[in-house]
């Protein structure tokens, strides 16, 4: 078992990541302690992204005992995701610079800088004992496998959480948001058993691995030191082979369970008296909007629109993001709006405003975020914008073709911009350009600041904005006639978020005393008021406007419990108080501070007076980085494994990918040699693939049966042209395929001297295929999509006189079926080969159950019901942790060359963890009985969750 589940660990390290536009030129700075690669145009920011790389470097592997190990990064900067990854197959740091909204105040890339940097330590911590050894015969992929089956994530990511608190003037582990999804759930659901809250639940909401594993690393550092983790990973890497896993210190054992159970009855303790002391003071008086709930459910973005009804996003693991109505305790669903950006939309006259996830056709760095505007009323889009990146767009109340957003471009350089369909309303046309029908122009000019969630004042003639700098975060204004900029509110580390102006205030969410609270001031930032009271905090709001209400003072809130973000209706507090006053600091981050005594703020950066050079970084020379080899049969870009060897090599880039070695296959190939090369650093993706593989091959004949084997050796060349796309509520790929392949077959023998059957002996080969892929957005619980179309056409043939030819055809349809997260799946399937010429391996799969035939055409039919049965978050003996049951009956008809057969069953799967390792499996059985045969059939069912 532990074998396999190494093995399975193996698989999931790699990570081919998507490409970047064939179009950039790269260029590098090197350094002793890394290799940061960028495009060409990133120069200046990848000089400040340096400088704060090099001085994190020093310091962030202190309280693991080790120094920051020397790696290559890559920045990614031509798009709208937001995100950071370290992997170690092969060891790399990849970082998407785009500043999004809803970032804490602090630098983005400071922010990445420290957490991925932080992961990084804790790999190099890994390197020691037996598992060094192993890396070093092994390769890279061996301490990733280590960390992956032996460690749990909620370490890897609640240490990384604790580095970026401890180092930094704010960090995640000081923010509300961390708080009230531990504090809500201990408070109203209790203490969840120690495998529910760190594997997680489908069923119910657990908070995440950032927010438990910063907790429990936090903890463990107040009870055993700041170098309790150090030795933990460093018993775990001498000893895993013998049961240490995340067992051991050095002196004493490390119980998590254990930790966890005094961790929660001092957060409860901590949390019940921050209770009583929040329930003597003024606090808001919540009127809920009463929808019944069956699950955690998040309503966010509440506004508005009449006397009874409330436009609001819904979300949850059993569905989509939708756009609902809240009206006499009922939820309405609009639409579905999986692919928008933030959980932020504006509204004006039956119109919703927001941006939307859009993807690049080849390109998978290059994302986009458009700004759509959605009609409910009469179920219309317009885009606004394509091909650029856009967030939070806001209508003009006083002429709605006026849009405010925050634009970003390649650099990473922010603007406030203004969209309008008609060009002469700007004063200036040199900062102008066009996208689609819309002129845009900036506002700002500070080309170092990260703007968000602008608003308009009452007469649409000034904006307000949220900007985040090295000092924190503040609200400014801007004429847009004068294009004047004036300071609102003094730069703070404390969020701020989600602006609004109503009755001549300034009303926006901030931090108030750990818990995100409604806050107001006049349009000079002056006569701060308290709004809102709540015990655990909120996240949006909106006012009563028109004839909505008579009192203009009453509001709508989004504010959160332990069954999500609830819509409340409530009054204003209008309580005095200062924005000056600081934010105590929350639990365990002053004794984190100390024990790490390093501080990345503004005057940390600056006193780094290192200069780098930097150089081109060559596309050519940089192809190969061979880092990994397995004693088993891995296929990363196939998604394939079994018995076998294999060798690894990809380019940082991720363009350039080899993989070759040995296979072992039980079935009609028994053993094979390959060597597979891909590159896809231009738009056609070139594969070259090499192989010696000896086939065998049954034949059924009306008189007798003939039985071959030969041993054949192939190269081929593939080339596909992708191309991809995403709408409003689906993900959209066609892909066309043109390959060529030389093949020689050697030592061929027939059983059966007399039978017709030739096998050729040196052919070449051409075949081009075509896939279509329709499918709908999926959420959390759905096991397949509820509507998709996926087309399949394959065509083969031998170039020879008499040639052996290949067809094939696949259809496979998916509907919704009665209750939720169910999906129906019609394949309707077709093949035709040559077996007494040469027999092409099929392209689809024949009828379950149905094994060892190779017809010479085949037609099918299947349909299966993918449907959960229960989610019992349950314990199943000592090694199991079983989250989902499902099944996915079947019935299916074959036809092999006029002989039909029938197959029906069902298919039981299990989405299990073992031995608390994270990544889950989903292992299973499928039965089903063949009557023309009379017999039963029985597989065992493996998968991966990567």
């Amino acid at each position: 078992m532990l074998f396999v589940l190494l093995s399975r660990q193996l698989a999931a390290q790699y990570s081919v990541s998507a490409n970047d536009d064939s179009n950039i030129e790269w260029r590098q700075i090197k350094t002793g302690r890394f290799q940061l690669v960028y495009p060409d145009f990133y120069e200046a920011n990848a000089m400040r992204l340096a400088r704060v790389l090099d001085t994190v470097s020093t310091n962030i592997g202190n309280s693991l005992g080790t120094s920051a190990p020397k790696i290559p990064i890559l920045l990614h900067t031509n798009g709208s995701k937001s995100n950071g990854l370290l992997v170690w197959a092969p060891k790399r740091m990849e970082l998407w610079t785009t500043p999004p909204p809803e970032h804490y105040a602090y630098p983005w890339s400071w922010q990445l800088a420290l957490h991925e940097y932080r992961h990084a330590c804790q790999m190099q911590a890994l390197n020691k004992g037996i598992t060094k050894w192993l890396n070093a015969i092994f390769g890279e992929h061996i301490i990733g496998a280590v960390s992956g089956v032996f460690i749990p994530l909620w370490f890897m990511e609640g240490d990384a959480v604790v580095a970026e608190t401890a180092m930094s003037p704010t960090g995640r582990g000081q923010t509300p948001e961390f708080k009230m999804q531990f504090k809500a759930q201990l408070l109203e659901k209790g203490v969840f058993n120690i495998n529910k809250i760190s594997l997680g639940s489908r069923k119910d909401f657990v908070p995440s691995k950032y927010v438990f594993g910063y907790y429990m690393s936090a903890y463990s550092r107040h009870l055993y030191g700041k170098d309790v983790f150090s030795e933990v990973l460093e018993t775990t890497t001498k000893g895993w082979w013998k049961g240490n896993w995340f067992t051991k210190t050095k002196t004493e054992r490390y119980d998590y369970a254990q930790v966890y159970q005094l961790l929660t009855d001092t957060l409860v303790s901590y949390w019940q008296s921050e209770r009583v002391a929040w329930q003597s003071e003024d606090t808001s008086a919540l009127s809920e909007i009463g929808i019944a709930k069956k699950y955690y459910t998040n309503y966010r973005n509440p506004i508005a629109i009449g006397t009874d009804s409330i436009l609001a996003l819904q979300s949850s693991n059993f569905d989509l993001q939708s756009l609902v109505i809240l009206s006499r305790g009922k939820a309405e669903k609009l639409r579905s709006l999986p692919f928008l950006n933030h959980s932020h939309f504006d509204y004006k006259d039956g119109k919703i405003l927001y941006s939307q996830l859009s993807q690049n056709p080849r390109w998978g760095q290059q994302n986009y975020s458009d700004i759509i505007e959605y009609d409910f009323k009469n179920n219309k889009y317009r885009v606004i914008t394509s091909m650029a990146v856009f967030f939070n767009p806001v209508y003009n109340p006083a002429d709605s073709t006026l849009i405010a957003a925050i634009q970003t471009d390649s650099n990473d350089n922010q603007s406030l911009v203004i969209l309008s369909p008609n060009g002469k309303f700007f004063k200036t046309k040199k900062l102008l350009y066009k996208n689609k029908s819309q002129y845009i122009a900036s506002v700002s000019t500070n080309a170092n600041i990260a703007f968000a969630f602008p608003c308009w004042n009452e007469e649409g003639t000034m904006l307000y904005v949220i900007e985040t700098s090295e000092q924190g975060k503040c609200i400014a204004s801007y004429d847009i006639a004068s294009m004047d900029r004036k300071q609102i509110t003094d730069n703070s580390f404390d969020d701020i978020s989600r602006l609004k102006i109503h009755d001549g205030r300034l009303y926006f969410i901030r931090d108030v005393k750990g818990k995100y609270e409604l806050v107001s001031t006049d349009l000079s930032g002056q006569n701060a008021r308290l709004e809102t009271n709540t015990e655990y905090g909120i996240e949006n709001f909106s006012f009563f406007v028109g004839d909505c209400e008579p009192s203009q003072q009453d509001l709508f809130v989004s504010t959160y419990n332990s069954d999500g973000y609830r819509v409340v209706k409530t009054k204003p507090l209008a309580k005095s108080m200062s924005l000056s006053e600081k934010n105590p600091e929350q639990i365990f981050v002053s004794s984190l501070r100390e024990q790490e005594n390093f501080m990345l703020d503004a005057d940390c950066v600056a006193s780094c007076g290192k200069s780098f050079k930097s150089e081109s970084y060559s596309k050519t020379t940089h192809l190969f980085n061979f880092h990994s080899w397995a004693p088993i049969y891995l296929n990363i870009s196939k998604i394939d494994f079994g018995i076998g060897v294999s060798f690894f090599s990809q380019n940082l880039l991720s363009t350039s990918v080899v993989q070759f070695g040995y296979k072992y296959n039980p079935f009609d190939v028994k053993h094979e040699l390959y060597l597979d090369y891909t590159y896809s650093g231009l738009y056609p993706i070139i594969d070259i693939e090499t192989s010696y593989k000896k086939r065998s091959l049954v034949l059924e004949e009306p008189s007798d049966t003939l039985n071959a084997q030969w041993d054949e050796l192939m190269s081929g060349i593939k080339i596909a042209f992708p191309y991809s796309w995403s709408t409003q509520r689906s993900v959209n790929s066609v892909k066309l395929n043109f390959d060529y392949s030389v093949r020689s077959l050697v030592h061929h023998q027939v059983e059966d001297k007399s039978s017709n059957m030739q096998i050729l002996d040196r052919f070449s080969t051409f075949g081009a295929a075509l896939s279509l892929n329709f499918l709908s957005a999926m959420c959390l619980n759905d096991i397949a999509p509820r509507f998709g179309e996926v087309v399949r056409l394959n065509y083969k043939t031998t170039l020879t006189s008499d040639p052996a030819d290949y067809f094939s055809a696949l259809s496979t349809t998916y509907l919704p079926f009665f209750f939720r997260n169910q999906s129906l799946q019609l394949n309707l399937s077709y093949s035709c080969n040559s077996p007494q010429k040469y027999y092409f391996p099929s392209e689809i799969s024949f009828t379950k159950g149905i094994y060892g035939l190779y017809p010479e055409e085949f037609y099918g039919f299947s349909l299966s019901l993918h449907t959960p049965i229960c989610y019992p978050d349950v314990q199943w003996g000592r090694f199991m942790y079983c989250k989902r049951v499902s099944m996915a009956p079947f019935f299916e008809v074959g036809s092999f060359d006029g002989n039909i057969q029938h197959s029906f069953g069902t298919d039981m799967s299990f989405n299990v963890h073992l031995l608390r390792i994270t990544v889950p499996l989903e292992i299973g059985f499928r039965v089903g009985y063949l009557p023309e045969f009379g017999k039963l059939f029985f597989n065992f069912l493996f998968n991966l969750e990567l």
